[in-house]
């Protein structure tokens, strides 16, 4: 009991992965039969297989009170890795509020509407892949990134609440198209690849991670991964590539996959957002907001080109256009000749053009944002992501200018 006492999280949720690590070589000199410095060549480097791996993990459970499969050590083989990932599966314990942007996705499920909100994106794999490999590189990244591992449940007070489950294992879901003629594999998989953005996820129930492998031919794949919105976003979804490119680089040469350890996860940042949520700074930036959109129209209403639904079906579409090199350069101009980024300049076009076709002065536009702010959430998965409400007032007599110079004031403000 006074070994788990150590590695509890600290008021500020740092554990003690120094005592763990060195309770961690004692259990592998003892299983493997090897000296402490053998350990240091990770696992199956000192010596380590499938059995031993099922003895070290009996025996962390028992030690520290966690939950986890050996697959733990197949993800994390170093001694520091799999200490970082026994002292946050003791942090991870407890269940931890969801941040202010979660607990609007988690009520969005409630009524309904959860399938619009998956984050899905194809890695296109030309040459040789080696699958094994691919699984130990998908089970190390789950290891690394709580939030892969996070479910959604219903709290002793009945409020929902997160959870990070102790299993890293992935069921990676293979689908072989090679049965079909080589012309219509690719167009298959962009298919199927479309359809996983529409599966829906049990919240409660997980997994809000999926990965199925798409089998075009011996050289090429596609590996189609796909998260609820609820544990990631777009900049989470570059943050897996490059963690699963990593990992499936060293798990091929067979050497252990180093990535730096994460010093928080998302768990961490949700509770840090939530006590933000509190005492005189909050009620400050609720103020700029309250204030900034006091009187605002809730609606931009658009001259309809054919009938509106009732109710949305939420399909869409996207067009896309280019714009030419003159245009470009003079915008860019624009914005330079009056301290606004390209971004702020093609905003305040898009918000004259709202009030010509609505034949309004008055424009909201929510601009999704990144939202790290910290250098330590870089890293991670999670949902970051935020929209902030950008409102432009038109006057008759304004030029571009003056609206381009309102846009950026708000724009930096809203940021701040």
């Amino acid at each position: 009991s006074d070994l788990r006492d150590l590695v509890r999280p600290s008021p500020e949720g740092s554990p003690a992965r120094g005592v763990v690590e060195d309770v961690l070589r004692e259990i592998w000199c003892d299983v493997l039969g090897t000296s402490p410095s053998a350990c240091d060549a990770g696992f199956f480097g000192a010596g380590g297989d499938s059995i031993s791996a099922t003895a070290v993990i009996a025996r962390v459970n028992d030690k520290f009170d966690v939950a986890l499969s050996p697959s733990a050590l197949f993800a994390c083989p170093r001694l520091e890795d799999l200490a970082a990932r026994v002292a946050d599966e003791r942090g991870a314990r407890a269940p931890a509020p969801l941040s202010p942007s979660q607990r609007g996705l988690w009520f969005l499920d409630r009524m309904g509407a959860g399938g619009a909100y998956t984050i899905c994106a194809p890695l296109w794999l030309e040459g040789p892949l080696d699958v094994a490999a691919l699984d130990r590189a998908l089970e190390y990244v789950c290891a690394r990134q709580g939030a892969l591992r996070t479910v959604i449940e219903r709290g002793e007070d009945g409020e929902p609440v997160q959870v990070v489950r102790g299993d890293v294992s992935v069921a990676l879901e293979r689908v072989d198209l090679t049965g079909l003629p080589s012309a219509e594999r690719e167009p298959e998989a962009h298919r199927l690849a479309a359809e996983a953005r529409t599966r829906p996820f049990d919240l409660e129930r997980g997994p809000l991670f999926r990965a199925t492998l798409l089998v075009l031919g011996d050289q090429r794949h596609a590996l189609v991964l796909a998260m609820h919105h609820i544990v990631s976003d777009l900049w989470s979804m570059r943050v897996l590539h490059r963690d699963i490119r990593h990992a499936y680089a060293a798990c091929v040469q067979g050497r252990p996959a180093a990535l730096p350890p994460l010093p928080v996860q998302y768990r961490d940042v949700a509770v840090r957002q939530v006590r933000d949520c509190e005492g005189e700074g909050f009620e400050q930036r609720l103020g700029f907001w309250t204030e900034g959109l006091r009187g605002a129209p809730s609606v931009t209403t658009l001259p309809p080109d054919r009938p509106v639904p009732a109710t949305p079906d939420l399909r869409a579409e996207t067009v896309r256009f280019a714009l030419g090199p003159d245009t470009v350069g003079a915008l860019r101009a624009l914005g330079e000749a009056h301290a606004a980024t390209p971004f702020m300049a093609l905003l305040a076009a898009f918000q004259v053009f709202l009030a010509r076709a609505s034949g309004g002065d008055d424009v909201v536009v929510g601009v999704p944002v990144a939202n790290r702010s910290r250098l330590e959430e870089e890293a991670l998965v999670g949902f970051f992501a935020n929209t902030l409400a950008i409102r432009t007032r038109l006057g008759a007599e304004m030029s571009f200018v003056d609206v381009l110079a309102q846009v950026r004031e708000t724009v930096v403000a809203g940021l701040a």
